[in-house]
């Protein structure tokens, strides 16, 4: 009688391998197999389906040796050709170029023990209970894609509802093709593959068969043995912190399951095999700065999800046509994202509208009105916050929270302007703003053919509070404070020049704002009162050459005290008296149509500081 271990790893029809006893069977007998050729075998077998590198392959068959990568080969080829002896012209063993290698089991049931015999597969998706809002485009849209790819991951920053789109997606897609769908949270789980493994096999083993301390290669046969037949949707739910193990346990469902689809949320994408990317934007917003028109505000998703979430807490609160547009104000502070937009919401069962935005005004750390069953990271901005900026590596936190002086779209030059230590080599900048982009930290749009990023609001003052607590941190933030104010100055100059010689400067309203943070930090107590007045003067120079007010900059009282430090004068804050003189000639940034406007240039009384 043909002998095969109990729980085998069935390779073939007459091929099994037993990782408990180091052995090859043939027809229930053992295949004698050189030690290296084996030692690779059961290597690929403890992740059934998943990538293992070359690298991986010739540290654990050959350790603390240096081994070609042609004896690897060999073996391989070797072992190749004895799978496929039993007639199976299939290859077990594939090669992925430049990657590695990966097991691909048969698609037939193989020999397990009974609790993974083949039971009824139930969805175990939440039930929605609250509304989704300014979503109905992008379920369509990912339904689109999951009827053609097998895998599809759903990306987003913290809070912009990729659990709530992901559940409206499975819902829907679930429905149209009759088939279950399972839900798998790993937001609790750690990076150990075994533990993915487990968290699938409680909803699939019938009779809640305990699976604690399993391998990985039993909790794969055990899985996927009642999964091979039908088609099956799996979401994979909060994959960031376990990216590693998530895309190795995608992959290796995909490579033995044909019939099944995964969609998976994260912060950042999944690089796995055969992954579709669908990134997660915040709700719709009205226009920043300009206008509009009542209707069009109440149309808005962000919006409507505030009025919403504020009804439910106050039943009464129907804010008028004037509040709409503070509304719209709040919610551009908030990103769009719709965990900040109820929290913020939430606020008016003790605050009335002009309250929470003085409020916010403040900082956005106030917002901590979570569900009560929400989870930790959820429980607060702060705490989304944490919970992104931690999985970064130090390089990327570094120049995360050195960026985060920029108050608006920067570039990359601008980077450099304010990095001043990563100007000898760029690439590791290159390097760490590209992994925050992938993370949806740092959001990059394309503008007259260059790329500008932009940190997100909600992540910006929690990035310079982690500047400022640094060990040096004083020190950390001045510097870059003052790196800043220095780069601040430069453009402006060169704008200056470029507004004289073409009558034109296009990045002004992205300059105007970065000029207003760097002279409330030049003018303020950890200042600089020298490059203050270096900064009233140029950024006056350059709105004078574009015909722009100088009352943009809001230089008032205490932020002009500075000025009578750096020219040596005691006494009272110098004035601004603002001269009238004629515009010049043509169309500039900033004039308004129809008559020419009041322009005014500022002079210092107490000093030309030109």
């Amino acid at each position: 009688m043909n002998h095969c271990p109990r729980a085998p790893i069935m390779l073939s029809d007459r091929f099994c391998l037993s990782i408990s006893e180091r052995t090859l069977y043939r027809d229930g007998e053992p295949v004698r197999i050189g030690a290296r050729a084996l030692e690779i075998l059961l290597v690929l077998a403890e992740q059934p389906g998943a990538l293992v590198s070359k690298n991986e392959l010739l540290s654990r068959v050959w350790p603390q040796q240096f081994v070609d990568e042609t004896a690897l080969r060999v073996h391989l080829s070797m072992l190749r050709r004895l799978l496929a002896s039993d007639g199976d012209e299939r290859r077990r063993i594939v090669n992925e170029n430049g990657r590695g290698y990966r097991l691909v089991l048969p698609t037939g049931e193989p020999e397990v023990s009974a609790p993974t015999q083949r039971g009824i597969i139930r969805s175990t998706l939440p039930v929605a209970i609250a509304s989704m809002l300014g979503r109905d485009e992008m379920v369509a849209r990912a339904a689109e894609l999951m009827a053609t790819r097998r895998l599809l991951s759903l990306c987003g920053p913290g809070g912009v509802g990729k659990t709530t789109l992901a559940l409206a997606v499975a819902t829907a897609f679930s429905a149209a093709h009759a088939m279950p769908a399972l839900f798998v949270d790993l937001s609790a789980l750690g990076g150990d593959p075994a533990s993915l493994y487990a968290a699938l096999a409680r909803q699939v083993l019938p009779g809640g068969e305990p699976v604690d301390g399993w391998a990985v290669y039993r909790l794969h046969e055990a899985v996927t043995a009642p999964l091979r037949a039908a088609p099956l949707l799996i979401v994979l739910d909060n994959c960031e912190h376990v990216i590693d193990a998530a895309a190795a346990f995608a992959e290796g469902l995909l490579a033995t399951l044909p019939h099944l689809v995964i969609l998976a949320t994260s912060r950042e994408p999944l690089r796995a095999a055969g992954e579709w990317v669908l990134q997660v934007p915040p709700l719709g917003l009205p226009p920043e700065g300009a206008p509009s028109a009542p209707v069009q505000l109440r149309q808005s998703p962000a919006i409507r999800l505030f009025i919403e979430r504020a009804q439910a807490v106050r039943p009464d609160f129907n804010p008028a046509t004037a509040d709409l547009a503070a509304i719209g104000r709040l919610c551009h502070q908030l990103d769009g994202l719709p965990l900040a937009i109820e929290m913020a919401a939430a606020r008016l069962a003790t605050s009335n509208l002009a309250e929470l935005t003085g409020l916010l005004q403040g900082g956005l750390s106030t917002l901590t009105h979570a569900r009560r069953t929400a989870p930790e990271r959820h429980r607060s901005l702060a705490a989304l916050a944490e919970w992104s900026l931690d999985l970064l590596s130090a390089a990327e936190r570094d120049v995360f929270e050195r960026l985060c002086v920029f108050c608006g779209p920067f570039s990359l030059k601008d980077a450099l302007g304010v990095l001043e230590d990563a100007r000898d080599d760029v690439t590791p900048l290159m390097d760490a703003i590209a992994a925050l982009v992938a993370r949806s930290l740092v959001v990059a749009q394309q503008a007259g053919g260059e790329t500008r990023y932009r940190i997100l609001k909600t992540l910006r003052g929690p990035g310079l509070a982690r500047l400022a607590n640094r060990s040096a941190g004083r020190a950390a933030m001045r510097q870059v404070c003052r790196a800043h104010a220095r780069h601040v100055l430069t453009e402006a100059r060169r704008g200056t020049a470029q507004a004289r010689s073409i009558g034109m400067f296009e990045p002004v309203p992205a300059l105007l704002e970065e000029m207003r943070a760097a002279l409330a930090w030049a003018s303020g107590p950890e200042g600089d009162s020298a490059l203050a007045a270096a900064l009233v003067v140029s950024s006056s120079r350059l709105l004078r050459e574009l015909s722009m007010p100088f009352a943009c900059l809001d230089l008032r009282g205490t932020k002009l005290a500075c000025l009578s430090r750096s020219v040596g004068v005691t006494g009272p804050p110098p004035r601004l008296v603002e001269t009238r003189r004629p515009p010049p000639p043509g169309p500039f940034p900033g004039r308004p149509r129809g008559d020419p406007p009041r322009l005014f240039e500022p002079r210092l009384i107490l000093a030309d500081l030109g």
